[in-house]
Formats: C-alpha cells, structure tokens, sequence
C-alpha cells in the first residue's frame, strides 16, 4: 500500500489483526497501557520468585551434580581435526598425494 494514509495503513493492519486473531482463535491485548504493562510483569515476577523459594535448595544442587556428572560419563570427546581423518583414510587405501604449497 505504498499511496496509502498513516491512518490508511493502520486500519489495514488493525483488520489484518483481527482476522489472524479470529484464525488462531485469539485475542488481542485490549489494555495496553503502561501500568497494565507493571502490573503484568510485578505478577509475572513474583511468580518467579515464589517459585524459587519453594524450590528447595539442596535437592535442586544435588540434582545439578548428579545431570552434570552422569553426562560426563556418556558424553564423548570432540576434538575438530579438521581434514586428517580424511586424508589419513586415503592413505591408507592407497591415495596418497604429494602436499601442495599453498
């Protein structure tokens, strides 16, 4: 809509909402404003931290060491040796190549 209005632009935008709204079968925020906004996250926060304190501490530190070191167990080395698996293979079949100076 390049020759549209900034008025033009936002109702086609506002109706595109809607429609993908009624799509999805959602909703769109109707209070958008700055206190609806810290009232959201203040909730959203002390949520999180009323969860943190019930989490209880030594039970959650021994369950990290227990994933750490259980992994460590099963987990395999990586080490990036570029091209030498390669041309280690070729060698050994027989497709040997003189180095090239670069």
């Amino acid at each position: 809509m390049p020759e549209a209005t900034t008025w033009e632009l936002l109702q086609a935008f506002l109706q595109m909402r809607d429609q993908v709204c009624q799509d999805l079968g959602i909703s769109p925020m109707r209070d958008d404003s700055l206190e609806a906004y810290i009232a959201k996250t203040q909730m959203a926060l002390t949520d999180m931290r009323d969860a943190v304190q019930q989490k209880n501490f030594v039970s959650a530190v021994s369950n990290y060491y227990y994933r750490k070191f259980s992994l460590l167990k099963t987990r395999e080395e990586y080490t990036w040796l570029g091209d030498y698996p390669k041309e280690a293979e070729r060698r050994k079949q027989g497709f040997a190549y003189e180095a090239r100076a670069l």
